[in-house]
């Protein structure tokens, strides 16, 4: 089985191709709609990879990545962090997040899946294969 990647998207037609993109690189995608569902989805699958988008509903996700960063279960994870517009500062604020790498719409499925293998590839948490 592959590796698993938690995606959190509200958009539907943002979140179809990238998931599309990840599970025909061979990884297991966990799709959820909303930051809240994203921290409960993380911790009790605990996936090697999480893509964000910066905008959702119940906690947006700059908010969920500060959660996530705050609990044992999730706080070393690789984050990608997907947003429409530049993050106040720059993106700066998606760095002080600790988000690991910040891509900005438009974007390519392909880049998605890109940036996954990249950061996957240098994680000391998680083994290659």
């Amino acid at each position: 089985m592959g590796k698993r990647v938690l995606l959190a998207g509200n958009r539907e037609e943002s979140a179809q191709p990238i998931r599309e993109a990840l599970a025909a690189a061979g990884y297991s995608v966990i799709s959820v709609s909303n930051g809240a569902e994203c921290c409960c989805a993380a911790d009790e699958a605990v996936p090697d990879l999480i893509v964000l988008e910066a905008r959702m509903p119940v906690l947006d996700g700059l908010a969920t990545l500060q959660v996530l960063r705050e609990h044992q279960n999730t706080e070393g994870l690789p984050v990608i962090m997907l947003s429409d517009t530049e993050l106040k500062g720059g993106g700066r604020l998606g760095w002080a997040a600790a988000a690991d790498m910040h891509l900005l719409r438009p974007i390519s499925a392909g880049a998605v899946v890109a940036a996954a293998n990249w950061l996957l590839h240098r994680s000391p948490r998680w083994p290659p294969g």
